[in-house]
Order: structure tokens, then sequence, then C-alpha cells
């Protein structure tokens, strides 16, 4: 005959645990500058803000972190002086520091945000939705409307309230445009 009450008091301690309340641990990492800072595309940038409280990052620093503003060229559309007033100086023409920094952050926000644009019927741009380059210059050097740099032409232009909530590139007619926001003579 088996003895049931030896064989309870081995696995009283089992029992005991699984029923008591559970003490978990759970290690919770601080959200990456990156995930929550220029790169977060949860909403559209509607005015210049400073950079998160964790990000000690430079001016340099955020435009190597950032493809889009690291790639950012002297095309005849970039309206510098129109640039700085919008979003401030990132260049080393500015002295302070930070000022430049946050130039930097709010730059690549906004560059971002047209860099993840949709087409102009809301679908996936495809290996050029997020890719970090700015396309839609002719070879000429001038933003196509219904381009990414149309999108920041108008943003440099415009402001802020031009930036699309729906992150739509505009509609177009004109042929030279593609759907993914290319302009064809520059095409590849």
């Amino acid at each position: 005959m088996l003895n049931f009450s030896f064989g309870f008091q081995l696995i009283r301690p089992v029992f005991s645990q699984l029923l008591s309340p559970a003490h978990v641990t759970v290690a919770l990492s601080a959200p990456s500058v990156a995930t929550t800072g220029e790169k977060a595309l949860g909403s559209v940038p509607t005015q210049n803000v400073p950079r998160p409280e964790n990000d000690r990052r430079t001016a340099e620093q955020i435009i190597l972190d950032n493809p889009i503003l690291k790639n950012l060229g002297p095309q005849k559309d970039i309206h510098l002086a129109l640039i700085k007033e919008r979003l401030g100086d990132w260049s080393a023409n500015n002295p302070d520091p930070a000022s430049r920094a946050d130039a930097a952050y709010n730059a690549a926000r906004v560059l971002n945000w047209i860099d993840t644009s949709l087409t102009a019927v809301g679908e996936d741009r495809g290996k050029y939705s997020n890719n970090g380059v700015l396309e839609g210059y002719t070879s000429t050097g001038y933003a196509a409307f219904g381009t990414p740099a149309g999108a920041w032409e108008g943003f440099i232009e415009h402001g802020y309230h031009i930036l699309n909530r729906d992150r739509r590139l505009e509609w177009t007619n004109d042929a030279n445009v593609t759907a993914e926001g290319n302009y064809r003579d520059t095409y590849r």
C-alpha cells in the first residue's frame, strides 16, 4: 500500500510555490533615442522641438545617424536661408552646439517623415521608402512636384503645415514622375 502523506510531503514545497504570488523581476530597458526621436514616425512633425532629454548627440552625430540628412546635396531647390529660418542652422557656422544639434534633429524629423512617404494613392513606395535618398530631383537639380524632393521643397517654402498628415506624396499629372516619386530623367 502506498503512503500518500509521505508523497505529499515531498511535493508540498512545489505546491506552495505554485500557489503563492509570483515574484517576477522584469528588466525594462530605456527606449533608444532613435526609437523615440527623429525616427519615431507615428505622427507628422508640426513644429520645431528640442531633442529628447536623453539625446546628447552632436549635430554631426545626428547627421551621420540619418542618411537622408547626410545625403542632402546642393540641389538648386535647396534654399539654405529658408531652411535655416525654418529649422535653424546645423552647420559649423552656428557657434552654439546645442542649437546646431536641435536644428539637425528637426531637419532629420522632417526628412525622415518625407522619406517614409507613401505613393499618391497610399501604397508603399517599396525600395524607395526609408532608403536615405530624397528622390525626385531632375537632372538639372530642380525638385519635381509629387516627389519626396517636391515635398521637401514645399516644406522649405511653406513650413510644417504643408506636410501631409496621411504621409502621401502629392498627386501629379507629370508623366516624368513615377508612382514611387522618382523623376524619369534621373531614374535608375
